[in-house]
């Protein structure tokens, strides 16, 4: 009698009333609760059955494959639409390419959180790279090593609308150029969405936050120029270097 009692009780509240509460459930519910919610009804299902999925923690390769087939599978393809993050905690960085191809299927993945524990990741730019990176907006990169700073520019440029940036530990070779000339073939990006960059431990804990800010705030692009002008003038090298003395 009471579970009818709550069910008549439900079903004479009004539609604006179910949705308020089905919102608020999906912010306070669990990963257990969320789970048997989604078994109530067809309805809380496409209500609750997002939140299980929307981020997935991937803690070996044989997680990123059977993920990978998940995915590929015209049953279970449906998962794509879902998840918006995922975290990799993979020691062996010869899977990396599983990883973007991962990145690849997931049109709705908007942030990544990619730590190598033991060795740290080699990131080199490439096609298969900047496909993968298409779709998202806040890297958290841990123990990364690029091969030069322009690289790192230049493999976020790709992400069209980044918006935040976290790196522990992510290092990079070379010097940081501080010249217009050497900058001229940086990367091609503005940086415009950006509204966030923390970093711990880095090479250089001011240099991205610097370039990136500086193109943000000026409305600067990096693009090679159609005339003679520099990608980066002196204007821009003197603000980038003001950001860097705070």
């Amino acid at each position: 009698p009471g579970l009818f009692l709550v069910i008549r009780c439900w079903e004479r509240l009004p539609l604006e009333l179910h949705d308020i509460i089905c919102d608020l459930l999906v912010i306070i519910a669990d990963d257990s609760t969320s789970s048997r919610l989604s078994l109530v009804s067809k309805v809380w299902s496409r209500s609750f059955r997002p939140r299980l999925f929307s981020s997935l923690r991937l803690k070996n390769d044989e997680d990123c494959h059977t993920l990978h087939s998940i995915l590929r599978s015209p049953l279970s393809s449906w998962l794509a639409e879902y998840i918006i993050k995922l975290e990799f905690l993979i020691d062996n960085h010869f899977h990396y390419p599983l990883c973007t191809a991962l990145l690849r299927l997931l049109p709705a993945c908007r942030a990544i959180w990619h730590s190598f524990n033991q060795t740290s990741g080699y990131v080199l730019r490439s096609a298969a790279l900047k496909s993968s990176l298409r779709n998202l907006t806040s890297p958290e990169l841990s123990n990364w090593t690029f091969p030069s700073f322009q690289t790192l520019l230049r493999v976020l440029a790709d992400i069209t609308y980044l918006k935040t940036i976290e790196f522990s530990l992510v290092k990079w070779s070379g010097d940081i150029p501080t010249t217009a000339d050497a900058v001229n073939n940086l990367c091609s990006g503005s940086f415009s969405h950006v509204r966030k960059i923390q970093q711990f431990r880095c090479t250089n804990n001011a240099a991205v936050p610097a370039w990136i800010l500086a193109a943000t705030s000026t409305r600067h692009s990096f693009t090679r120029r159609r005339t003679p002008r520099p990608a980066v003038g002196e204007e821009m090298l003197a603000i980038i270097k003001l950001i860097q003395m705070f």
